[in-house]
């Protein structure tokens, strides 16, 4: 009488869990799916080899060693299914005035950390062979911040 019971419970429990994961675990082609594909992305790229003992007992570190490094290849494909989606867009910004040289470069990331941006939700790009040009991507609400950072940089 009791194992009829314990198996309904348990059948219950698994189809609960089931459930629960589908709903709340993000499916491939949503937004949502995107937008932590490329936040695992951009955490685990700079991820160093193990230092400690410690550190071999973290989950990153063994999905690094079992996914290998994330290329920038895997970064610009997130990046680009999330343009699709229209919640980024990316925008190349131009320095009339200026060249981007190393004192630019610090002045505008001083001007982007003290700006209302969070990180996890812009990348910057940069062309050696068009030193006036910066390429962002970012969500679209974004991209105003940026240009004026770019305008009030470029009259200094």
């Amino acid at each position: 009488m009791r194992k009829p019971k314990l198996v309904l419970s348990c059948a219950s429990v698994a189809l609960a869990l089931g459930i629960a994961a589908f709903v709340l675990l993000p499916r491939p082609g949503t937004l949502r799916y995107h937008l932590q594909r490329l936040g695992d992305l951009r955490q685990s790229k700079f991820l160093s080899s193990p230092s400690t003992r410690g550190d071999y007992l973290r989950s990153d570190l063994w999905l690094w060693y079992l996914h290998g490094r994330p290329s920038i290849a895997d970064m610009e494909r997130e990046q680009q299914a999330l343009i699709q989606l229209g919640y980024f867009e990316r925008r190349e910004l131009t320095f009339s005035h200026r060249g981007l040289d190393p004192r630019l470069w610090s002045e505008f990331r001083s001007a982007v950390s003290n700006s209302p941006l969070t990180e996890w939700r812009y990348m910057v790009h940069l062309d050696d062979s068009r030193p006036s040009v910066i390429r962002v991507t970012t969500c679209k609400t974004d991209i105003p911040v940026f240009e004026r950072i770019v305008a009030q940089l470029d009259t200094k």
